[in-house]
């Protein structure tokens, strides 16, 4: 009905004035809609356009004020206009010629639940099965960029671990982090680790990418998202991870999906933390071609904040996660937003035993190797399982890329590894699609 809705509304607008009666939309950002156009088709910094049969394009334009256009990627623009909403104009723009597809410029926001529980520290690295990983491999020179609020360089635990990144918001190199959010997010992924202090982070050797996304309070939108995505595949990035997330499906942010995939580059977001607010399908999370994980707590059940649906497919821990966070200190935040680090990390460990993998053979190995929770097989609310370290999978491990190392010196966290029997450690979950083999 409501795609119904949509058709009719464009057939009924094409080139009458914009209702003065309408709803607006609260989806999508005010005065703002994303156009796509076909080639031949062209928006300028003023928003007025070129091509062979632009005449009615152009005439909505000049109805609706349309003022100036922002190139994404792909002949895609962000228009900005003076009056109308943002859904309707999409609507009209939609169904004129030269136009590929047109949607109204959706929020998307970080993805943290309140902090209500101190759990012990970084229990989740033992429930992962990190220990076990580290004897094989702690990292190798894995990029994983963090698509956030920005990141911490400067913070102890994620000194020298940072790369020069990039920000939506300015055009500029500048991804401090001004939320915190992000550094939290990365910490779990990447801090320095055996160095005596702070945490430990899943993939030691992984570098960090950082694409501020999200502003101060946490808001981005599809556009800034899409452009950081592409960006940071174009600058290096093997895994992006993306701790945020909205309920509305989007052409821009599937297309800057599947620029990734065709990349190589492994997509992990977060399921989102609204089960008790219409647990309505997330996204990116919830196109096929990503990994999307939930929250388990330290008990191993899935929490009560975490999205569910078909399209999840790993939970990891995501309450009392020890982190870095602002101010050069640590703190334990809770969300999907902190499970999907985990995942990201795990996958940066597989990466250095296995760069030669592509990001389905990757998604496979993860969901494969996962610790089956609930129902058996694949179920709504654990996805495959819960994750864990898919580097002690034997199919990872090739001759000479085995290297063994020694367990972090910090106290803290020798105190945490438990060591199974051998045979446990190396058993191989049977792969549940064709995933590779050495």
């Amino acid at each position: 009905m409501r795609m119904l809705s949509t058709v009719l509304l464009a057939l009924m607008f094409v080139l009458s004035p914009l209702s003065a009666t309408a709803t607006p939309s609260t989806a999508g950002v005010p005065g703002e809609v994303i156009v796509a156009l076909q080639p031949g088709y062209s928006f300028d910094a003023q928003g007025r356009l070129s091509g062979a049969k632009a005449q009615p394009l152009r005439l909505l334009s000049t109805q609706v004020g349309v003022f100036a256009a922002a190139p994404i990627v792909d002949n895609s623009f962000l228009l900005r206009f003076r009056s109308g909403d943002p859904a309707i104009l999409a609507a009209r723009f939609a169904t004129l010629d030269g136009v590929r597809y047109a949607e109204p410029n959706y929020r998307r926001t970080l993805l943290r639940t309140p902090n209500d529980t101190i759990i012990g520290q970084q229990w989740a690295l033992e429930r992962i099965q990190a220990f076990e990983a580290w004897d094989i491999t702690t990292g190798g020179d894995i990029v994983i960029a963090v698509l956030d609020t920005g990141v911490d360089a400067g913070h102890s635990d994620l000194d020298g671990k940072v790369l020069p990144g990039y920000n939506v918001f300015s055009g500029g190199g500048d991804a401090s982090d001004d939320n915190g959010h992000g550094t939290a997010v990365s910490g779990l992924i990447a801090a320095r680790t055996d160095n005596g202090t702070g945490i430990a982070g899943a993939c030691w050797g992984c570098r960090i990418l950082p694409v501020k996304v999200l502003s101060s309070a946490g808001g981005g939108n599809d556009a800034g998202v899409a452009q950081g995505m592409r960006w940071a595949v174009d600058n290096g990035a093997r895994i992006l991870n993306l701790s945020l997330g909205g309920p509305d499906e989007s052409q821009t942010l599937r297309e800057a999906v599947d620029y990734a995939e065709a990349r190589g580059v492994l997509v992990i977001a977060s399921s989102g933390n609204e089960q008790r607010e219409g647990n309505l399908p997330n996204y990116p999370a919830a196109y096929d071609n990503v990994l999307a994980v939930g929250a388990t707590g330290n008990s191993d059940v899935i929490t009560g904040f975490s999205n569910t649906g078909d399209y999840v497919d790993l939970a990891a821990p995501g309450v009392g996660l020890w982190t870095t966070i602002l101010g050069n200190t640590y703190g334990t935040p809770n969300g999907t937003s902190f499970s999907s680090p985990y995942v990201a990390g795990v996958a940066g460990l597989a990466y250095t035993l296995r760069g030669d993998l592509g990001p389905g053979d990757m998604r496979c190995l993860l969901t494969a190797s996962a610790d089956d929770k609930g129902n058996p097989g694949k179920d709504p609310e654990y996805g495959w399982g819960r994750v864990k370290c898919a580097a002690r999978s034997p199919s990872l491990r090739r001759p000479g890329t085995g290297v063994r190392r020694q367990l972090p010196r910090n106290p803290r966290l020798s105190r945490l590894r438990t060591r199974p029997p051998a045979a446990e450690r190396w058993q191989h979950t049977a792969c549940l699609c064709a995933c590779p083999t050495v």
